[in-house]
């Protein structure tokens, strides 16, 4: 029973995740227009934003490790 509580977590951040991208996403021309930018700059911030997801899910393993 103690294993299901990790799953659920994990279930949940999935679950917020694509709520959130899914209501993003539709928007993201109303967005791009509010923020005058440009196609290249929404671009530069969507593979940042990827990047950064990477980069936090390769150290999230060694940082429980450490810390707990």
């Amino acid at each position: 029973m103690e294993h299901r509580r990790p799953l659920r977590g994990v279930a949940a951040l999935f679950l917020v995740n694509g709520i959130l991208f899914g209501s993003w996403l539709p928007r993201l021309p109303e967005i791009r227009d509010r923020l005058a930018l440009g196609l290249d700059e929404v671009g530069l911030v969507l593979a940042a934003a990827n990047i950064g997801g990477l980069v936090g899910s390769a150290l999230s393993g060694p940082m429980v490790g450490r810390l707990g």
